[in-house]
């Protein structure tokens, strides 16, 4: 469309707005109604002025008239700062204008300045134009699109009361209070007598019937005279379970490493002992020494300050004998579980091999096995069917109750009591409605007797049902391949379970060992620390007898507690101790003692609650 057209339109448009506005500005209602409203045909008015002047701007380029170009864009400009100001003087605008106006208006005023800075600067440089005001610009007649028609049903709404344009009167369906309250005692007597006393029972009595059917596990017992070869579903996902976790490789992982951790507790205890010992005997030594050179020893002997250490030694050699025997009772039950669970992991063919095979026939070769099995097969199916039906019937009863409405009969006893009293202002009462309610519910009696029949006929198929699953019971036993077939697949069915509890053993075994090795590797710390200490403390009272002159057995000299346990490998075990070889230690190149100043000092018994203590600093 040509601008010129364009702006027609738009001040069409414009035109209708302000009409608009003006309706609401003479309103007897409050302004503050229309205050939303308001504002937003404001919005409009002023921006499709502004449309219409920027597009007269538009069509005098068109025509060459630069200054009426100049004097359309600025009248634009001046009406979208207008809606500026308006704007900034309400902080409602900013707020709940919708975010679509601030977008067209932000829009708009970008154009219209860049239109207006670029024809000014054209017309002050190149065309000089005169550039008119306002009033000298032809005036823009507005086109308009649509007519200002007021609809029939808005001038004249009497004409239109229940018809389809209003609909029927807001309040022509209202009753009386009593009337809603009593439809709602009666939902609340429905849902007692219907859900609590039929629906509910029967719900109970289906669940049970169908637990016992599962118990029996008739269906699978009848499949497998049809098809015996398959393997039952719960057999092969245990199977695929074994595979995934690893078979009886796993299995033999695990009780390796908890070898391993036994073998390392009983070598820790064996190494606290014996250094415990190794300190005793070169107690023992060092004393015969003093008492030789008659010099009395002040120490306190190692039997009294070791009792402690031997005490949990003992303790944790006893809990290792039990460990003991119910590492071996794990053992010998992977061994008796062996062949089952290697047969478990190696897949379906071998394991279908594995099995005793069976056919119909085997168990069919009689006529009375074929009347057996036909006669618990016609019972299982009377069975489902009973319950397909009494769920269809429940169903039906459901159907009723959503149904069941009260409301219409509710209303026709209270128009029936206000004719009866040929007034419309009697008091009704709840109990008025009582005998509609007695009248409603004896339409549900009959499930009641339906409900009693249910119970005696299920309990009349499940009898008739476990006498024919016991005579095809001791019928299958009577044939050797499918009882071996039985036992085959309840040997692999026990495996799986035998397999999840060693498992389950293992590792609460290894568990268990991993917390001894760190009781006895703290057992087996502090008899390091004892055996070190009392090593230090001897060295420190031969040195004293050499100091004194006596003799010392050449046998002797040098001859320390070997205190030597190894490395710990254990992260809690406390780190590793060396041997402290004294053989060269406190001598100097002539094998003369090498003493210092705090070894003439009189060393008494080592206490070992005190803290270890150096006559000089590590080097």
């Amino acid at each position: 469309m040509k601008n010129k057209n364009i702006a027609k339109i738009a001040k069409s448009v414009s035109e209708f707005y302000q009409i608009c506005l003006d309706s609401i500005r003479n309103s007897s209602l409050p302004i503050n109604l229309f205050q939303g409203w308001g504002d937003q045909i404001s919005f409009k008015v002023c921006y499709y002025e502004a449309v219409v002047h920027y597009r007269c701007s538009c069509d005098s380029l068109e025509n060459g008239k630069y200054g009426a170009e100049i004097s359309h864009l600025q009248i634009a400009r001046d009406k979208l700062g207008s809606v500026k100001s308006m704007s900034d003087q309400s902080s409602w605008w900013g707020k709940k204008l919708p975010k679509s106006y601030s977008e067209s208006f932000e829009a708009l005023n970008r154009i219209i300045n860049d239109s207006l800075s670029r024809s000014t600067n054209d017309n002050d440089l190149i065309y000089l134009d005169y550039v008119p005001p306002a009033h000298e610009l032809p005036v823009v007649s507005g086109f308009k699109m649509a007519n200002l028609i007021i609809p029939e049903v808005i001038a004249d709404p009497a004409r239109f009361v229940d018809k389809e344009e209003l609909g029927s009167p807001l309040f022509r369906a209202l009753v009386p209070l009593v009337v809603h309250q009593a439809a709602s005692l009666y939902e609340e007597r429905k849902e007692q007598y219907i859900r609590m006393k039929i629906i509910l029972p029967l719900d109970e009595l289906s669940a049970d019937g169908v637990k016992s059917l599962t118990s029996l596990n008739i269906k699978d017992a009848m499949d497998s005279v049809d098809k015996p070869i398959g393997i039952p579903p719960q057999i092969m996902l245990g199977a695929d379970q074994i595979k995934s976790e690893g078979g009886f490789l796993a299995l033999q992982k695990l009780n390796t490493q908890l070898a391993n951790d036994r073998q390392k507790v009983a070598s820790m205890l064996k190494e606290s002992e014996a250094s415990l010992t190794r300190e005793f005997e070169a107690d023992q030594k060092l004393r015969n020494l003093y008492q030789n050179n008659g010099v009395e020893l002040k120490r306190t002997h190692s039997s009294e300050l070791t009792s402690s250490y031997f005490s949990s030694i003992n303790i944790f050699n006893e809990t290792l004998i039990k460990a003991i025997d119910n590492d071996s009772f794990i053992s010998q039950k992977m061994e008796s579980w062996k062949q089952y669970i290697l047969l478990l992991e190696s897949g379906r063919e071998k394991i279908m091999l594995s099995l005793p095979n069976s056919s119909s026939s085997d168990l069919l070769s009689s006529s009375q096995n074929k009347t057996v099995l036909s006669r618990l097969r016609q019972y299982y199916n009377e069975t489902v069917a009973m319950f397909t039906e009494r769920s269809e019937k429940m169903q039906s009863l459901k159907d009723q109750l959503a149904n069941d409405d009260i409301n219409s009969e509710l209303i026709s006893e209270v128009d029936s009591l206000y004719k009866k009293a040929n007034s419309p202002f009697i008091k009704i009462e709840l109990s008025h409605f009582e005998p509609l309610f007695s009248d409603k519910l004896s339409a549900y009696s009959e499930w009641h007797k339906y409900y009693s029949s249910e119970v005696e006929k299920q309990k009349e198929m499940f009898d008739s049902l476990v006498e024919a699953n016991l005579a095809f019971i001791a019928a299958r036993k009577q044939n050797s391949v499918v009882n071996k077939r039985e036992t085959a697949l309840g040997n692999l069915q026990l495996a799986i379970d035998r397999f999840h509890e060693i498992m389950k053993n293992l590792n609460e075994g290894i568990y268990f060992y991993q917390k001894l090795i760190n009781g006895v590797g703290d057992v087996r710390r502090r008899c390091a620390d004892y055996c070190m200490a009392r090593n230090v403390e001897a060295d420190e009272l031969t040195a004293q007898l050499l100091q004194q002159g006596y003799n010392i057995d050449e046998n002797f000299k040098g001859v320390t507690i070997d205190n030597n346990l190894g490395e710990f490998n254990n992260d809690s075990s406390g780190g590793m101790y060396e041997s402290t070889s004294t053989n060269n230690a406190g001598r100097n190149d002539n094998n003369t003692p090498r003493l210092s100043n705090s070894q003439n000092l009189n060393i008494s018994s080592w206490d070992p609650s005190t803290p270890l203590k150096y006559n000089s600093p590590r080097k």
